[in-house]
């Protein structure tokens, strides 16, 4: 019988966080931003801009539908959000919303080949 894995809560709740922050960043989007659509989305009154930061820091846990929400908004897959980021360069993506698209996108594509392999 294979042992089931142990997964690691915090970290997965960081990568979301993380990667809900880069992919916001990539399109030019701010927090307050991203707040409010994802309020309209889940049909709530308002997302205070301290939840969206809770979030983006990995302090907070996602619910299925705000995880949907999160990716229809940010125009990207729910599996991009629990894609592997590289922490130490969040902050070093290059300067236009489009080309840190592009390159989070190669850079967690050659990553998740490796989880992969």
């Amino acid at each position: 019988m294979i042992s089931p894995m142990i997964i690691d809560t915090e970290l997965v709740e960081r990568t979301i966080g993380a990667n809900v922050k880069l992919y916001r960043n990539a399109i030019g989007m701010s927090a307050t931003q991203l707040g409010a659509r994802f309020a309209q989305v889940l049909n709530k009154r308002q997302v205070a801009r301290q939840v969206m930061y809770m979030m983006e820091s990995g302090n907070r846990s996602f619910r299925a539908a705000e995880l949907l929400a999160l990716a229809q908004i940010l125009g990207v897959s729910v599996d991009d959000l629990f894609r592997s980021v590289d922490f130490t360069t969040v902050d070093d993506i290059p300067k236009t919303p489009k080309e840190r698209l592009e390159e989070a996108k190669a850079g967690r594509d050659v990553a998740w080949e490796q989880v992969r392999s």
